[in-house]
């Protein structure tokens, strides 16, 4: 897998031609702290990284125990994420960094991620976080509800194996001590636990337990034939969140089907796979065709929400 760094203004400006020739590949670069301070070496950093090839990210690193509310920090670093387009495909989820508490320590952080979300659209979202303080202030549980991926602080074991390790742990930072051609002095290095490719990809798409209750919902309106597949096909478009863009709706269902055989296999049983196929097929041709009708009320929805989150 592959190996980043993440630097803050202390490394100042990397000869960043130099850490690519190293082989790092991926860089996480400070942009914001609380509310309106600005790394004084963002810009240059962000733009000396993205120029010499590795994939880039910022983060923002939390300040919970100033009293800030959570939306206010969120505005203030979606504002750099914007301004650089430092977010999307290419890019490394912008993360939030969390290593101080201060009130009702979960709300704030998944408010802070909401309020991301409201300003890029359907997007990945990275927390940063050490193994004891991710254990002992947010949890798994809070991780599954607000759909984000773990970039797991744990030094002292190989890189790549950090002593939490779930589906979401996706990174790992495993010194702060480390040396890298065309960086004066140390700097923190990191190890990706997926395919950067699958790490730069920008949306959000992975199938949360909300997810699963509405394919169940809609399953459920279809089998017992209430009036009413219209509002399934909506509910399924709301599925995946179609706020910022224009979808392939054909190629969404299409996406669904596993998901909708295993729902129908656990509902009827493997007694009678025809039965089941028949089922899954019917139900996704249902979900097509509303689907295809409801199409330019969702576009012009997904228009609105586009030039709000740009405001």
């Amino acid at each position: 897998m592959s190996t980043g760094i993440d630097v803050s203004s202390h490394q100042g400006n990397p000869d960043w031609g130099t850490v690519r020739g190293a082989g790092i590949e991926f860089a996480y670069i400070k942009a914001s702290e609380g509310v309106g301070w600005t790394s004084p070496t963002l810009d240059s950093q962000f733009q000396g990284a993205r120029g010499a090839g590795l994939a880039p990210g910022l983060y923002h690193f939390a300040r919970p125990d100033t009293g800030n509310a959570p939306t206010a920090e969120a505005d203030s670093f979606a504002r750099h994420l914007h301004r650089l387009g430092a977010h999307g495909p290419g890019f490394l989820p912008p993360c939030l960094d969390i290593e101080l508490t201060g009130g009702d320590l979960r709300a704030w952080c998944a408010a802070f991620v909401a309020r991301l979300r409201d300003r890029l659209g359907r997007h990945r979202v990275m927390v940063y976080a050490s193994t004891n303080f991710l254990l002992g202030h947010l949890g798994e549980p809070w991780a599954d509800a607000n759909n984000i991926w773990w970039w797991v602080a744990h030094y002292g074991r190989a890189p790549g194996q950090p002593g939490h390790v779930t589906p979401r742990v996706v990174m790992h930072q495993y010194t702060s001590s480390g040396r890298v051609n065309g960086i004066a002095g140390s700097v923190d290095m990191n190890r990706a636990m997926r395919p950067l490719s699958e790490l730069t990809e920008g949306e959000d798409d992975m199938f949360t337990e909300d997810d699963r209750r509405r394919l169940v919902e809609i399953y459920e309106w279809w089998q017992h034939g209430i009036e009413g597949v219209r509002h399934a096909g909506a509910q399924a478009l709301a599925l995946y969140r179609v706020e910022q863009r224009l979808i392939e709706v054909h190629r969404l269902v299409e996406e669904l089907k596993p998901t909708v055989a295993t729902v129908v296999r656990e509902a009827l049983g493997d007694a009678d796979p025809e039965r089941v196929e028949q089922l899954v097929n019917r139900l996704t041709e249902k979900l097509d065709e509303t689907a295809q009708r409801a199409r330019p009320d969702t576009a012009g929805n997904g228009e609105a929400s586009r030039e709000q989150a740009a405001s």
